[in-house]
């Protein structure tokens, strides 16, 4: 399934900053940072958060053993260690001291409401699975993704899909 492509702003950190600061960008815009498109999720006074909603990624595990817990996974290793690393360094330098990280279901869920704002698109326009952080508590193997419709179903933990993380950016 291919996307029509939405309005997108290339934009610095400095410059998305600036238009955070002063209620220039919203809930919902797209911007440009690198070669990925990330959309604003919310803006406080302190912060905006920001969730990678397409561009090149990597298909990453939860847990290669199968596990669905989040914490001390394979998954959050791989977005402290590696994945910053891939991102520009205005943006690395930006980014508050949780990180990077998946959002949960419920983030999903209240910031993007609809299906169609939950489509992540690869870097050939392809929509992707993309994990959540949520245990599914059905089974202690499975996790919640977003479909490449949006809708949020559960899968194998150990299985390797797209890696969508989050960030919270620093606007003080």
């Amino acid at each position: 399934m291919q996307l029509k492509h939405v309005t997108t702003t290339d934009i610095n950190m400095a410059e998305f900053l600036n238009a955070a600061k002063n209620g220039v960008v919203s809930a919902g815009d797209r911007i440009l940072i690198g070669d990925c498109e990330w959309k604003v999720l919310e803006i406080t006074p302190d912060s905006a958060l920001l969730w990678k909603c397409a561009g090149p990624g990597d298909d990453v595990p939860i847990n290669k053993n199968g596990s669905n817990e989040y914490e001390g996974s394979d998954m959050q290793k791989y977005l402290r260690e590696e994945f910053p690393e891939t991102v520009p360094q205005e943006l690395r330098e930006a980014v508050t001291d949780e990180g990077f990280f998946l959002l949960s279901k419920e983030e999903v869920e209240k910031y993007m409401p609809r299906e169609i704002d939950r489509i992540y698109e690869d870097e050939d326009g392809d929509t992707r699975w993309w994990w959540t952080r949520s245990a599914y508590r059905g089974n202690a193997g499975s996790t919640w993704y977003v479909a490449t419709g949006g809708g949020v179903n559960y899968s194998y933990a150990l299985g390797a899909i797209r890696c969508a993380p989050a960030c919270r950016i620093k606007l003080i």
